[in-house]
């Protein structure tokens, strides 16, 4: 399910994936953003905190080693009242 008001997080370890799977959601008039150590800075950030995207592409690595993208966004409570849900793909390639 996706909702116009809420941010569904998909954690993908596979960059291209997430920009075969971003041009689809764009395709499809959605709005989606792959958060990752190439595309992640001050400008991203600032559209994160702005609910610009309704799917959000997160890396595992940008989950456990980027604390400004944790502590402002993953772990903030008022962030976290705009999140719909987790979704993990390609699960099989996380260890």
């Amino acid at each position: 399910l996706i909702k116009k008001d809420k941010i569904t997080f998909v954690i993908s370890p596979l960059k291209a994936l997430e920009d075969d799977h971003i041009q689809q959601f764009h395709g499809m008039g959605l709005a989606a953003v792959a958060v990752n150590a190439d595309t992640y800075d001050a400008a991203l950030h600032k559209e994160l905190l702005c609910y610009k995207y309704q799917i959000m592409y997160v890396s595992p690595k940008m989950l456990i080693k980027n604390k400004k993208f944790n502590s402002s966004l993953v772990c903030s409570p008022e962030y976290s009242k705009w999140v719909l849900d987790w979704v993990i793909d390609e699960a099989h390639y996380i260890s």
